[in-house]
């Protein structure tokens, strides 16, 4: 009996040990320094205006939070903006809509930051080659706008609203509003029951093609990394900021060994998506007339902008069945038949009633980290 309680006791002990060396190792003691940028005392340290409009343009939205995005400084006015191709998904975003679209909401966190603090800004779209090592996105300048007083404290905190009641005709009014600023976007506004269930049943088969894509989950898995802990540096992908806290310190070594089984990640995917869509109460399908750089740019902007300004709700897009690679290729075309009465879609956002801020809490670069010198 005393030899059962002994060896249960040194069993205890063992997987207590386990656990302490895989939560130091995974860095959970290490400084927490990638959500610095959504603090304020971060942002107003930073030195100058540039440096903290830049920051503002971190907090913005990309697929993964991949946060595909590099910065040359020109001058304290004016940037140029590429691509981290380091960031790239190759199969999952073959033809470079997802990492265009993080472009454009990065651009649009800068800009709506630029006005609020009394800067005019001015985008020059560029033709990005793919080839090249860092993709000329953009060159943005700003100059201050002389109708305007200068605020000279620049918060880390501005561009989010702090939770409110949910409201459709509300959304719809924002919609408009929104849509006013991108008059080469069109968009649909899906409240209609029986149109959700059949836009739900095509993102349904997208979600698992994608899982059952071998090739699609290893890439994702291979650039996976939870962590706001300085020893992971660089590598974002996949944020689970809605895993419970008690999980995180084992998030990493999890999708370790889930890599090992693609499959079975695929099959969580799927469950959590499932979950997912019976959140969402309405759906809005950005769209244009053709698909280029600066159409997906610019539905990178709307769906920023729509973010920050919605309220007692959270917007998510789902790329899956937009995806071109083989398998999901024949989906693809099937869906962009169905709803070709608008135009090429570009984006699909669904909006869920949330009772608490989600922004904020999902890791993020610093500044010089994106900064080519």
């Amino acid at each position: 009996m005393r030899k059962g309680k002994l060896m249960a006791m040194i069993f205890v002990i063992v997987v207590i040990s386990v656990l302490l060396i895989i939560i130091i190792l995974d860095g959970t003691f290490s400084a927490k320094i990638y959500s610095m940028v959504w603090q304020d005392k971060y942002v107003q340290g930073l030195e100058n205006d540039q440096r903290r409009l830049i920051a503002e343009g971190i907090k913005a939205s990309s697929s993964h939070n991949m946060q595909p995005w590099l910065v040359k400084e020109l001058s304290e006015d004016k940037v140029q903006l590429f691509a981290d191709m380091k960031k790239d998904l190759k199969i999952a975003d073959r033809d470079h809509r997802q990492l265009l679209m993080g472009h454009g909401a990065f651009i649009e966190n800068y800009t709506q930051a630029a006005k609020r603090f009394g800067y005019e800004t001015k985008v020059i779209l560029h033709n990005p080659n793919f080839n090249d090592l860092y993709p000329h996105v953009a060159t943005i300048s700003i100059q201050p706008n002389n109708r305007q007083k200068v605020d000279s404290t620049i918060s880390a905190s501005w561009i989010y609203n702090d939770t409110e009641e949910f409201s459709e005709e509300d959304l719809k009014k924002l919609l408009e509003q929104v849509g006013v600023e991108f008059p080469n976007l069109s968009y649909a506004f899906i409240t209609n029951d029986l149109e959700k269930n059949k836009l739900r049943e095509w993102l349904r088969k997208g979600t698992e093609i994608e899982a059952k894509s071998l090739d699609a989950t290893k890439e994702l898995l291979s650039i996976f990394q939870w962590t706001e802990k300085s020893k992971n540096k660089y590598r974002y992908g996949l944020t689970l900021s809605n895993i419970p806290m008690i999980v995180k310190p084992f998030a990493q070594v999890m999708m370790e060994y889930s890599a090992q089984d693609p499959s079975s990640f695929g099959k969580q995917s799927i469950q959590t998506f499932e979950k997912r869509l019976a959140d969402e109460r309405a759906y809005v399908l950005v769209c244009s007339r053709e698909e280029s750089v600066e159409a997906f740019i610019q539905a990178g902007r709307f769906y920023q902008h729509l973010l920050n300004e919605v309220k007692g709700g959270n917007i998510r897009p789902s790329v899956q069945v937009l995806q071109t690679y083989p398998e999901m290729l024949e989906v693809n075309k099937e869906f962009s038949k169905a709803y070709s009465e608008y135009g090429n879609v570009l984006l699909i956002l669904g909006l869920q009633e949330s009772t608490k801020k989600t922004q904020g809490t999902t890791p993020r670069h610093l500044v010089e980290d994106i900064l080519i010198k």
